[in-house]
C-alpha cells in the first residue's frame, strides 16, 4: 500500500555465492543529502561520519570539579553551583555551562532556559527523572549534550496525561552522548522529540513510546550506540513540514532494533545507512520509509506487514492510502509555505552495499521513483498475496552489481530495466515456506541458493557470476525449470 505525505498550491536465508568485493562507495554529507545526487567517491565513512557530528557530540568528558551539581529528591532537589535554580518542583538551568544530575525524582521537571547561543551541558549519573509532563524539557539554548556517565543507567518517564510532545522535549538541538544507558517512557507521546535535530553518540538508549520512539524535525543523526525501540508509530521519524530538504536521517556503527505500530524509520526527506549500522525492524507497517532511501553498508533486516521499503513521493495534496474509504489530511494550506519544494530531489531506493533483508506482506522494495541496485546483497521475501511484488517502481529500475535474491507471488512481479549493467534471471515457479531455491549453470556449479521463508510462484535472482544469454537451471525441490539470463525481463501481472 502507498502511504503518501502531500503538500497543496526472517525467517533465515542461507546465502551461497561468489561476492564481487565492492569498490568506491557512494556516500552522502549532510549538505550532499539534499541534493540527491548519487556520486560515486572514495570517501572513508569516518570523514563521512565527521560531517554529520560536531566535535562536542563526539566527545562526553566534562570536568567533574569545575560542574554545577543537581541532586534529585523525590519531589523536589538540591544544587550548588551557579546556573542553577529550584522552585518547587521545578529546577531550572540559565546558562551555558556543565550540570551533573544524580539521584532519583518522582516528580520534578529539569527545564533549560538558558541564552539562546548558551551550550548546555547536562550528565547523568544513575538519574531517574519523573514528571508527569516532559520530565526533561529544554525551552531555550543553542544547543544541549545530554551526556550519560560511563557505566551508569539512566531514566527518564513522564505519564499518559502529559501534554508536551515528549518525555524528553527540546526546542534546540539535542545530542546524547556517553557510554551509559537512559532508559524514556513517552507515555503521553514521544519519548524523545527535538524540534531542531537530535544526534546520539556512543550511547545505549531503550524507549517506549505512545507516539514514536525518536523524533526531530530537522535530521536525527546516529553513531556508535545502540538503540532499543517500542513505539505506537514510528521507532525514529525525521519529520519536516516547512523545508523540503530537511527531515532527515543518517546511521553508521550502531545497532538499532525496531518493534513499531507503524514505520520502523521514517524521513521526510532522506536516510542514509552508513558502515557498520545493524537495524533489525522485527515488527512495522512500513519498514523504512524516505524520499530517498541509501543503503552504503551495514546489515538491515526488515519485517513489515506493508512495504518492506518505501521511497515516497512528493505531491500536491495530502492523503493517506488510495482506496475507498481511507482518509485524506490537510498537511499545508499552500505551497507557497513550502521551503525549497522546488530543490526537491529523486525519488529513489540505492543499495551500494552492505545486505538488506527484507520479509514484507506488501511490496519488498517500492519506490514512486526509482530503484537502483549497485552492490551489496538484497534479498527479498516478497508477498503471499494481493496486488504487491518483490519489486515495484514507477520510473526505472537498475541493475548494476551485487546479489539480488528475490521470491514474490507472482501476480504483480516486475523485473529491472532495459539500462541495467547486470543481467538477472527470472522464471515462474512455485515453492513452499522453507524451499530451497538453487541456481545451477551449464558444469552443473551452483551459483546461488536461498531457503525462502515463505510460499513463492516466481523467482528473481542475479550476482557476478550470473551472465547475459547463459541459460541456467533453477532448482525447487524436486522440480526444475530453465531460464536464460538476460538484463531486462518481462513483468507479470495488471
Amino acid at each position: 500500500m502507498e502511504k503518501k505525505r502531500q503538500w497543496l498550491l526472517t525467517t533465515t536465508l542461507f546465502i551461497s555465492l561468489g561476492l564481487a568485493a565492492c569498490g568506491s562507495q557512494s556516500v552522502l554529507s549532510q549538505a550532499d543529502a539534499n541534493t540527491q545526487t548519487t556520486t560515486k567517491t572514495s570517501t572513508t565513512s569516518t570523514t563521512q561520519t565527521a560531517s554529520y557530528f560536531e566535535a562536542s557530540d563526539l566527545t562526553a568528558t566534562y570536568d567533574e570539579s569545575k560542574a554545577s551539581k543537581i541532586s534529585l529528591q523525590g519531589t523536589t532537589a538540591t544544587v550548588s553551583g551557579d546556573g542553577v535554580t529550584v522552585s518547587g518542583s521545578t529546577v531550572e538551568i540559565t546558562k551555558a555551562g556543565t550540570y551533573i544530575v544524580e539521584g532519583t525524582a518522582t516528580s520534578v521537571q529539569l527545564k533549560v532556559a538558558a541564552g539562546k547561543e548558551d551550550e548546555v551541558q547536562i550528565v547523568f549519573k544513575n538519574a531517574t527523572l519523573k514528571n508527569t509532563e516532559a520530565p526533561l524539557l529544554v525551552d531555550t539554548a543553542k544547543k544541549v549534550i545530554l551526556t550519560l556517565a560511563d557505566g551508569t543507567k539512566n531514566e527518564v518517564a513522564d505519564e499518559s496525561t502529559s501534554t508536551v510532545k515528549g518525555a524528553i522535549y527540546s526546542d534546540s538541538d539535542l545530542t546524547i552522548n556517553g557510554k551509559g544507558s537512559l532508559t524514556v517512557t513517552g507515555a503521553a507521546s514521544n519519548a524523545i522529540k527535538s524540534k531542531d535535530g537530535i544526534r546520539i553518540v556512543d550511547a545505549t538508549v531503550t524507549t517506549t513510546a505512545k507516539k514514536h520512539g525518536v523524533a526531530a524535525n530537522d535530521f536525527v543523526n546516529v553513531s556508535g550506540a545502540t538503540l532499543n525501540l517500542s513505539a505506537d508509530e514510528d521507532g525514529i521519524h525525521s519529520d519536516n513540514e516547512d523545508d523540503v530538504l530537511l527531515g532527515n536521517i543518517y546511521l553508521t556503527n550502531t545497532t538499532i532494533t525496531v518493534n513499531a505500530g507503524d514505520d520502523g524509520i521514517n524521513a521526510s526527506n532522506t536516510m542514509l545507512i552508513d558502515e557498520g549500522a545493524t537495524i533489525d525492524v522485527q515488527k512495522s507497517e512500513e519498514g523504512l520509509e524516505a524520499r530517498l532511501i541509501h543503503q552504503v553498508g551495514g546489515t538491515v533486516t526488515v519485517k513489515s506487514s506493508d512495504d518492506g521499503l518505501n521511497a515516497k513521493d512528493w505531491t500536491l495534496e495530502s492523503s493517506e492510502g488510495q482506496g475507498p474509504g481511507q482518509q485524506t489530511k490537510t498537511v499545508k494550506a499552500e505551497a507557497a509555505n513550502v521551503k525549497n519544494l522546488d530543490q526537491a530531489g529523486e525519488v529513489k531506493i540505492v543499495i551500494d552495499g552492505g545486505t538488506l533483508t527484507v520479509d514484507a506482506e506488501g511490496d519488498g522494495l517500492d519506490a514512486n521513483g526509482s530503484i537502483e541496485i549497485n552492490g551489496g546483497t538484497v534479498v527479498v521475501n516478497g508477498p503471499t498475496s494481493g496486488a504487491n511484488a518483490a519489486l515495484d517502481y514507477d520510473d526505472n529500475g537498475k541493475l548494476n552489481g551485487g546479489t539480488v535474491l528475490f521470491v514474490d507471488n507472482g501476480e504483480m512481479t516486475m523485473g529491472f530495466g532495459s539500462d541495467s549493467s547486470q543481467a538477472f534471471l527470472m522464471a515462474s515457479v512455485q515453492g513452499t515456506a522453507g524451499t530451497t531455491v538453487e541456481v545451477v549453470d551449464s558444469s552443473g556449479k551452483t551459483v546461488a541458493s536461498l531457503k525462502a521463508s515463505k510460499a513463492f510462484s516466481t523467482v528473481l535472482i542475479s550476482s557476478a557470476e550470473i551472465k547475459e544469454g547463459e541459460k541456467y537451471t533453477i532448482k525447487v525441490g524436486s522440480n526444475s525449470t530453465t531460464a536464460t539470463a538476460s538484463k531486462q525481463a518481462a513483468n507479470t501481472g495488471g
